[in-house]
């Protein structure tokens, strides 16, 4: 049996966080309790930007889901990405979630016609300026290039969801162009080799390595 405490409610509106969830035609306003995770995390970027907590929306049936992206309205250049979004917290209006904090911008590229009038083939964008989190999976060690670890295995997390609600579409062996937040001039090139859509509820993940392919594919 479901147990409704008619406070909690109040509660997180009075001492939870502030918080602007992005969307269109409107932004969202909720109020949000959070905690650094406590899930095994398997490398220092993860354990730094995970969190977990409730996050409490009015109508949030139809308000929020998994994929969507926040801010803090005392933090808002940090952007956090709405990983899970689930029913454990049994209140009304509120729902436990987990959320990785975004450490990058994504551009898709595809190769091949953009448009029915491109006369040849090209890396072209399909997506741009898409939050992502990055992190580090695991090195080839049988790398003999010294100082230079070509095979290691990154992984990105992007929304499932735009602000539109438009699923977005990638292909294994599409480019994932990444950029430093510090640096938007600094990116690198990942080819990605698997992905995974299903996984996780809110996200989709990434994996590839370093993208050797020319600009002629």
């Amino acid at each position: 049996m479901q147990w409704i405490d008619v406070y909690a409610t109040m509660y997180q509106k009075a001492n939870g966080f502030p918080v602007t969830i992005l969307a269109k035609p409107n932004n969202k306003k909720g109020y949000l309790s959070m905690k650094p995770t406590t899930r095994a995390a398997y490398d220092l970027s993860m354990r730094e930007n995970s969190i977990d907590g409730i996050i409490t929306v009015d109508d949030i049936t139809t308000q929020i889901q998994a994929g969507d992206v926040f801010f803090l309205n005392t933090d808002p250049i940090n952007i956090y990405i709405i990983q899970t979004c689930s029913y454990w917290e049994q209140q009304p209006d509120t729902r436990n979630i987990n959320a990785i904090k975004v450490n990058c911008l994504v551009n898709i590229q595809r190769y091949g016609f953009k448009d029915e009038t491109s006369t040849k083939e090209e890396w072209y964008d399909v997506y741009q300026n898409v939050y992502g989190f990055i992190s580090e999976v695991l090195k080839d060690s049988k790398n003999f290039n010294a100082g230079m670890e070509i095979a290691t295995v990154k992984s990105v997390q992007i929304p499932k969801l735009d602000i539109n609600k438009n699923m977005y579409m990638v292909q294994e062996n599409d480019r994932i162009l990444v950029s430093n937040l510090l640096d938007l001039n600094y990116k690198i090139k990942i080819q990605i080799e698997s992905m995974d859509s299903f996984g996780v509820q809110g996200v989709i993940r990434l994996q590839g390595t370093q993208d050797m392919r020319n600009d002629n594919g």
